[in-house]
């Protein structure tokens, strides 16, 4: 009988962690195929570098979606382009921007993380600060004329409770469930 109440504490345990945790999506460098809208059609994320000789190449995503044998490009939210882009300070390891593509509940979402400055003019982000999150999805428009069929919406953010120096070191501990 301890046996089995050993197994049904771990059970109870692992279901309440799966409720709140998401599945990151690797890109792999090139096309990755992923059913972005569960449609049934595979669309089509690009992953590349862009490389202008520094220290720190950036990587980046370009999002394609088909649909009715039309390819759709979707813009970066609060961006004037289409390609997602992390950033690293200069001649140092500290990223303040990134990136992630997650499964949460069967919907795939975009996660944007930025070091996060209180002192706006006089803030030095080389220092550990927390890290604002936020999430998006893709989401389609076809009332309003002037803005894109498909595009990102935010569905919530965060900020962090602990500072850190990179952005990716908050990414390790991502949290679904906070995003309001």
């Amino acid at each position: 009988m301890i046996i089995s109440k050993k197994f049904l504490i771990i059970i109870l345990f692992s279901l309440s962690f799966n409720l709140y945790s998401s599945t990151l999506v690797k890109l792999k460098d090139g096309h990755n195929y992923i059913d972005l809208n569960g449609n049934g059609t595979k669309d089509i994320v690009f992953f590349a570098s862009f490389d202008n000789n520094t220290s720190h190449p950036n990587h980046t995503a370009t999002f394609f979606m088909r649909k009715n044998n039309r390819w759709s490009i979707i813009l970066v939210p609060d961006d004037d382009g289409f390609v997602w882009s992390d950033f690293s300070l200069s001649a140092s390891m500290t990223k303040i921007v990134d990136f992630e593509l997650h499964q949460y509940k069967n919907t795939y979402f975009m996660i944007k993380g930025i070091k996060f400055s209180e002192l706006y003019n006089r803030s030095d982000l080389t220092d550990y600060t927390k890290i604002k999150f936020t999430r998006y999805k893709i989401v389609s428009n076809h009332t309003d004329p002037g803005v894109p069929e498909l595009y990102w919406q935010p569905t919530g953010s965060y900020l962090t409770n602990e500072k850190y120096l990179n952005v990716d070191e908050a990414f390790k501990l991502l949290d679904m469930s906070k995003f309001k």
